[in-house]
């Protein structure tokens, strides 16, 4: 069964994620579990840079930045999941929203709301 955490906008609001609900809903509806994995490996792998270069001394690097760089080393699978990374990058998706989106694709999957 289908909670209000699953909602995107229960943990994040903005233009990119309003642009991400218009395109493929409030709970990702068309994309499976695979694909929604994929995402969050994808912004793992983000974290994962962005941290890494602060703790260099370098500038924190935006989810957009990275997705629009040659640095990402796990591949989007799916024409879905590069449109939605697409929209998040074309949008400018702050911090606060990916992550919060992080945790509606988590409560998604832990709830079995995904493509069969």
């Amino acid at each position: 069964m289908a909670t209000k955490q699953s909602l995107i906008t229960y943990h994040a609001d903005s233009p990119a994620i309003q642009a991400l609900i218009s395109e493929f809903g409030e709970r990702l509806s068309t994309l499976s579990a695979c694909e929604k994995l994929n995402l969050l490996a994808i912004f793992g792998d983000w974290q994962e840079f962005d941290t890494r270069s602060q703790e260099e001394g370098d500038d924190p690097i935006t989810l957009s930045d990275f997705l629009q760089s040659d640095l990402i080393r796990v591949e989007p699978f799916s024409s879905d999941v590069e449109r939605c990374l697409e929209i998040l990058a074309d949008y400018n998706i702050g911090d606060d929203s990916t992550l919060g989106l992080c945790v509606s694709i988590c409560h998604q999957l832990m709830e079995g709301y995904y493509l069969k």
